[in-house]
C-alpha cells in the first residue's frame, strides 16, 4: 500500500505550530450538513458507501495523528543528538544522510524526528523527518519536498568557511526522536483498504448483515462439556460464534468470566464442524420462499480463485428448484406449503485459522497465559495443547516460549542454515491460533506470511477505535467476534476535538447503537453481593446476577468483623481540592487513605497486602497518595488511576474521589460539576475492581450533585455504612471510631436534609 500521501502529510506539518495550536479545540459539532472532505463530521452510526466512510474518517484521523504527535513529545524525554550532514539528494522526497557524531542514537525505521541547528526549543526553525534507515551510523531521512523550510533551516544553521571566506559550511545538526509512526501508518493502511474487506457491507451498515445465516456444529461430546463446564449465558454466546459469516458482539461485565469465554470460543470455532450434505424435506410458503431468495446477501469474495461455499449449497437441486418454481409458484402465491430441498455444506474443519487480537498487550498475554495454563478442549471435551505464536513485542516474558522470535532461535537453532523467513512462515503456517495487539497483526511478520484468516477475535474491543480495528480484518475475516464492554473505559485519544466527533466511539459501540443483537455475559464472580447489586442496577439494567455458590468464591474475610471494612463503606471526608499540574488533588483524602492502609495493616498482618489497590481518577492524587506512603516505606503498594486499574481485581479497592465543595485556598476553579467523576464508563471501572470490600473517600455533598454517584451515597445509607471522618487526628479517629461507629453515623442527617429539600419545593 502506498503510504506516500500519510508521510507526504506528517512531513508537510509546521511542528512549531501544532504544537501551539488550540484554536480547533473550539470547534463545534456541526449538524445534519453536506460532506466535505475537509471539515470535520460527527461519526454516524451507519454509512452509505465507501466513500462516505473515508471522507468522514480520514480528516479525523489526520487530526488525531497531530494530538498523537504532540503529546508523545511533551510526555517522552528523547535527546536531542548531534549529527552531520553528508549528503543531500531528491527522489520522491527530499533524502537527507546525516553521519552520527558521539553518542549512540535511539533512533528506528519509520520514527518520527525533528531536525534542528540547536537543540530544539519551541519556537525556533525545525523541520520534521521520518528515518528511511539507520546503518553503520548513518541515518538516512525523508523530508517534505518544499525546499523553502529546508533552505531556511539551512540557511540559519550555516557558517563562513574559514579556509574559504568566500564560501559557507553548514554546522552540525540535532536531531530528537518525536515519536513512532509504525502504528499510525498501519491504521492508514487498513483505512485505505476499507473497501477490499470482505465484510464491508456489514461494517457500513448492519442492514447487510444476513438475515438467516447457517451454522457450523460443535461435537456431541464437547458440547456435552460445554455444558458442564460454562453457564447459560456463556455457552448461548459460545454457540453464537458459529454463524459462518458476519460479525458477533459479546458483552462481558466485570468478573463475567470474558477470558474464559474466549477459551471456549476458540475450542469449538477449532472443533466445530458442518454435517454431511443430506437433502432435507422442508415445508415452506410461497412467501418464505420468496423472501428467502431475494434477501440480498454480502458477496465480500472478491478474487477471482476464492471458493465461496455458498455457491455449492444448491447445486444438485437447482435444476429441480428452478423447473418447480417455473411451473408452479403462481399457482401458490398465498400460505400453500410447498415442498423445497436444502443441501448443507460438506463435512469440514471449520476455520483453517484464527487470529486474536486485542489492543494492548496485557488483553492478549491475558488469553495466552490462561491457555498455557488449562489448554483448550478437542472434539471428546479433553485438554488439547494446540499450536500458538504470539507475534510482536513487548509481551509478559513469562510468555516467551511461544513468540515468534522465540520460536525462530530455537528453530534456527535446530536447522542451520535455514532462511529465517522461511522459518518464520513454517511456524507461522503451523499455528493454529495467532496472538499479537490490534497494530501488530498489520506488521510486515503477517504481511509477508501471506496467511489467509477467515476468522478474527478482538478482546477488549470496546477500547478500540474503529481505525485499529479495520487492521485485523485484511487477511480474508469473514467472520468477526467481537468481545468487549462498551460500559467500561473507551478508547484512549488524545485529540479533545476528535472526541467531540465520536472518534473515539468503537466498532463495538457503533454496531450496538445500530440494534446489533449483543450477547450480554450475565453471572458474575468477582464482587461481593452487596458491590455487585449496584453495579447491575447502575450500569446493567439489572440483568448482571451473582453466581450461585458467590459466597464460597468471596469467604468471610476477618475484616468483615470491622465496620470500617464491611463490603460498602463510604467515608465523609471534608477536604480541599487542588487544582495543580493540569490534574486534581487533595491532601486531607490522601491522608485518609494513608491511614486506612496503615490501619488495615496493624489489625490484619495475615492479610497480603498485594490484593489491595488504591484508586483515583486524578494523576496528581495518585502521584500524592503514593508519595505518602513512600514516606512509610511502603512503595510497592498499587497505587493508579482508573486506567491503570481496567481489567484488574483486588481482593480490597479504596477509592479517592478527590473533588470538593472546598478550595484550597488563592485557587480558582472555573470548572463545575465532578469533572472525571461524572463519567459512568469511568465509575464502573473504578467500583467493579474489588471482590470483597470497596471503600469510597469523598465528600459527599460535593459528588452527589451526580445522579449516579448519589444514588451510591444513598445505596451506602440503606446498608447503613455511610460515615463522617474527623480529619483533625485520622489515626485517633479509627480508634474512636471502633469504640463507637454510630457515633459517626450521617445516614440522619443525609435524610433530614433531603427531606428540607423535598418539603420547600412543595407550593
Amino acid at each position: 500500500m502506498d503510504l506516500y500521501n500519510f508521510q507526504h502529510f506528517i512531513l508537510e506539518l509546521d511542528f512549531n505550530q501544532i504544537l501551539e495550536s488550540s484554536k480547533l479545540n473550539q470547534i463545534e459539532v456541526p449538524g445534519e450538513e453536506q460532506i466535505n472532505s475537509d471539515q470535520l463530521c460527527k461519526v454516524p452510526i451507519q454509512f452509505s458507501d465507501d466513500n462516505e466512510y473515508q471522507k468522514i474518517w480520514k480528516p479525523l484521523f489526520y487530526e488525531e495523528v497531530k494530538a498523537n504527535i504532540v503529546k508523545s513529545f511533551q510526555t517522552e524525554t528523547y535527546p536531542d543528538v548531534e549529527y552531520k550532514l553528508v549528503k543531500h539528494e531528491k527522489d520522491e522526497f527530499i533524502k537527507l544522510d546525516f553521519q552520527l557524531i558521539g553518542q549512540k542514537d535511539q533512533l528506528n525505521y519509520r520514527d518520527l524526528i525533528v531536525i534542528s541547528g540547536n537543540p530544539y526549543k519551541k519556537g525556533e526553525t525545525c523541520i520534521l523527518g521520518l528515518i528511511e534507515n539507520n546503518q553503520d551510523n548513518i541515518i538516512r531521512v525523508n523530508v517534505q519536498t518544499n525546499e523553502n523550510p529546508i533552505d531556511s533551516l539551512f540557511k540559519e544553521n550555516s557558517v563562513i568557511n574559514q579556509q574559504n571566506p568566500q564560501q559557507k559550511q553548514l554546522k552540525n545538526f540535532y536531531i530528537r526522536k518525536v515519536t513512532g509512526l509504525s502504528t499510525l501508518e498501519r491504521e492508514y493502511k487498513a483505512l485505505q483498504k476499507f473497501g477490499d474487506l470482505m465484510l464491508k457491507k456489514i461494517l457500513l451498515t448492519l442492514e447487510s448483515q444476513p438475515k438467516v445465516n447457517s451454522y457450523f456444529t460443535i461435537p456431541y461430546k464437547l458440547d456435552q462439556k460445554l455444558h458442564s463446564i460454562y453457564n447459560s449465558s456463556q455457552y448461548e454466546a459460545i454457540q453464537q460464534t458459529l454463524k459462518t459469516h458476519g460479525i458477533t458482539l459479546i458483552q462481558g461485565p466485570p468478573g463475567t468470566g470474558k477470558t474464559k469465554t474466549v477459551l471456549g470460543t476458540l475450542s469449538v470455532l477449532l472443533q466445530s464442524k458442518q454435517e454431511k450434505p443430506q437433502l432435507n424435506l422442508i415445508q415452506k410458503t410461497s412467501i418464505e420462499i420468496e423472501q428467502e431468495f431475494n434477501q440480498e446477501y454480502p458477496q465480500p469474495w472478491k478474487s477471482s480463485d476464492y471458493d465461496d461455499w455458498r455457491d455449492h449449497i444448491f447445486d444438485d437441486v437447482e435444476q429441480d428448484i428452478s423447473n418447480y418454481f417455473s411451473n408452479r409458484l403462481t399457482d401458490f402465491r398465498k400460505e400453500k406449503p410447498i415442498p423445497i430441498y436444502r443441501s448443507d455444506y460438506s463435512q469440514t474443519k471449520i476455520p483453517n485459522k484464527i487470529l486474536v487480537c486485542g489492543p494492548s498487550n496485557a488483553s492478549v498475554d491475558e488469553i495466552i497465559r490462561k491457555i498455557l495454563d488449562e489448554g483448550l478442549l478437542d472434539e471428546n471435551g479433553q485438554r488439547s495443547d494446540v499450536p500458538i505464536v504470539r507475534i510482536g513485542e513487548n509481551f509478559d516474558p513469562t510468555l516467551q516460549k511461544v513468540s515468534l522470535e522465540s520460536l525462530v532461535q530455537q528453530k534456527e537453532f535446530e536447522m542451520q542454515n535455514q532462511d529465517k523467513d522461511k522459518i518464520k512462515k513454517e511456524i507461522l503456517n503451523q499455528a493454529k491460533i495467532i496472538f499479537g495487539t490490534l497494530s501488530s497483526s498489520g506488521s510486515n511478520v503477517l504481511n509477508q506470511s501471506e496467511l489467509k484468516f477467515d476468522t478474527v477475535i478482538i478482546d477488549e474491543a470496546a477500547q478500540a477505535v474503529e481505525i485499529s480495528t479495520l487492521i485485523p480484518l485484511q487477511y480474508g475475516c469473514r467472520r468477526l467476534i467481537l468481545i468487549g464492554d462498551p460500559n467500561q473505559l473507551p478508547a484512549t485519544i488524545f485529540s479533545s476535538v476528535c472526541g467531540k466527533y465520536k472518534y473515539d466511539q468503537s466498532l463495538f459501540e457503533r454496531l450496538q447503537k445500530q440494534g446489533a443483537n449483543v450477547h450480554l455475559l450475565k453471572t458474575q464472580y468477582r464482587m461481593h453481593s452487596k458491590i455487585s447489586k449496584f453495579i447491575s442496577t447502575t450500569f446493567y439494567n439489572s440483568e448482571l446476577n451473582d453466581y450461585e455458590y458467590l459466597d464460597r468464591l468471596i469467604g468471610t474475610p476477618k475484616f468483615y468483623d470491622y465496620y470500617t471494612y464491611s463490603p460498602v463503606v463510604v467515608l465523609h471526608v471534608k477536604g480541599y481540592e487542588n487544582f495543580t499540574r493540569n490534574s486534581y488533588c487533595n491532601e486531607i483524602e490522601a491522608k485518609v487513605v494513608t491511614e486506612i492502609y496503615k490501619d488495615m495493616k496493624n489489625k490484619f498482618p495475615n492479610f497480603n497486602m498485594n490484593n489491595l489497590g488504591i484508586v483515583s481518577p486524578y494523576s496528581q492524587q495518585v502521584w500524592l497518595i503514593s508519595k505518602q506512603l513512600k514516606k512509610l516505606s511502603e512503595e510497592n503498594v498499587e497505587v493508579k488511576t482508573v486506567d491503570g486499574f481496567q481489567g484488574r481485581e483486588k481482593d480490597v479497592i479504596i477509592f479517592s474521589s478527590v473533588r470538593s465543595k472546598f478550595i484550597s485556598e488563592n485557587q480558582k476553579n472555573p470548572k463545575k460539576g465532578v469533572g472525571f467523576l461524572s463519567d459512568a464508563r469511568r465509575m464502573n471501572v473504578s467500583l467493579s475492581r474489588c471482590r470483597q470490600t470497596l471503600i469510597i473517600v469523598c465528600d459527599i455533598y460535593k459528588i452527589s450533585c451526580n445522579e449516579r454517584w448519589r444514588n451510591l451515597i444513598n445505596y451506602s445509607i440503606k446498608l447503613g455504612s455511610c460515615y463522617r471522618v474527623g480529619t483533625n487526628d485520622v489515626s485517633e479517629w479509627f480508634q474512636s471510631f471502633d469504640q463507637d461507629p454510630l457515633k459517626y453515623s450521617i445516614v440522619d442527617e443525609i435524610i433530614f436534609k433531603k427531606k428540607i429539600k423535598i418539603e420547600q419545593e412543595k407550593p
